[in-house]
């Protein structure tokens, strides 16, 4: 092995003491000090936001020893404190309900679902349908009945979503003409209704009819939560009208799914009526609103992904009302084979 050369200092012996009031010999010196200290504030502490007497104890600490060094018990020193510098929030003002709420405005209408899926295949395992059938009711007049039934739960839960977003401030609400956030929310619950009487046709027990109920529900609010991520992102990118022939065909059976309907109306209108984080700047940027002339407007997303046209709500409005109509004549067809 190498000897150590005896003129190196050893490295183990460089860190010194510091020096201290004490080694100085003239101690009618200033002694002064004056210094900053500097206090991470975001240390975990209760109360978040209490003091926790640190700056206090290092000052104390710091006269303690002074006066020791000094041999002047007597000793004090002075301190500046200050806040520590925060820079302003650049995403103050943003809009949560506009970029993520489309996930939870799912759910009202999916009790709709569920309750119609349910009524129904009781009626039909409790024969109640048969009897009334025995007595004279038409199936024309059942269906009426609960075409009827359907329109008013949705209309209900229609305005009073609408109305709930409003009274909590939402921008996608308050800056958006009712003429669009009702028919969006009215169309995909009565679109809802319409599938839960298709599906009880296949179902022959209450218990099962639940069962599929809270599965349907709990797998579309995955599929839910998929479309709502990066403002509805995924569902602008899918639904592109410029995809190539084979994205397109695909998409086309994936637009039977009224959920998806509700995704991509709800980022619609929030595009233009929320205060939104700018992805690629990272500022809050809005559009100013969501007018009756927006109905019929396309428009072009450059965020993350580039070129992406997003069809105007009309389009949308429309594919909701077209699976309105062919679930319920659907569900008529199967009840009457």
């Amino acid at each position: 092995a190498a000897r150590k050369d005896p003129s190196q200092p050893d490295p183990r012996q460089q860190h010194q003491a510091p020096t201290s009031i004490a080694d100085v010999d003239d101690f009618n010196s200033n002694t002064t000090v004056g210094y900053i200290l500097m206090f991470n504030s975001t240390v975990a502490q209760y109360p978040f936001y209490g003091e926790n007497h640190a700056t206090a104890l290092k000052l104390a600490v710091d006269e303690a020893a002074l006066a020791l060094s000094t041999g002047r018990p007597g000793a004090r020193l002075s301190a500046a404190v200050r806040e520590f510098p925060r820079p302003p929030n650049r995403l103050a003002g943003v809009d949560m309900a506009g970029g993520q709420a489309g996930i939870f405005f799912y759910v009202p209408p999916m009790v709709a679902f569920f309750h119609t899926l349910t009524e129904l295949v009781d009626e039909k395992e409790r024969r109640v349908r048969l009897g009334m059938h025995m007595m004279g009711l038409s199936a024309g007049a059942f269906w009426s009945a609960e075409l009827v039934k359907s329109v008013v739960i949705s209309a209900a839960i229609a305005m009073e979503t609408v109305a709930a977003g409003a009274a909590f401030g939402f921008d996608v609400f308050d800056a958006t003409t009712p003429l669009a956030t009702v028919p969006l929310f009215f169309l995909f619950t009565l679109a809802m209704c319409a599938v839960a009487a298709c599906v009880s046709a296949f179902v022959g027990s209450t218990r099962t009819a639940q069962s599929v109920g809270y599965g349907l529900i709990i797998v579309g609010f995955v599929f839910q939560a998929l479309l709502s991520g990066l403002y509805g992102l995924l569902v602008d990118v899918l639904t592109n009208p410029t995809n190539s022939p084979a994205v397109v065909a695909v998409v086309s059976f994936i637009k039977l799914w009224p959920p998806l309907h509700l995704a991509k109306g709800y980022y619609q209108i929030s595009y233009f009526a929320s205060k939104r984080i700018n992805l690629s700047e990272g500022v809050v940027s809005t559009n100013g609103g969501f007018g009756v002339q927006d109905l019929w407007r396309f428009h072009e997303r450059n965020t993350l992904v580039s070129g992406v046209v997003v069809e105007p709500l009309v389009y949308t409005l429309g594919w909701l009302a077209a699976l309105c109509a062919a679930y319920g004549a659907l569900a008529v067809y199967l009840d009457a084979v």
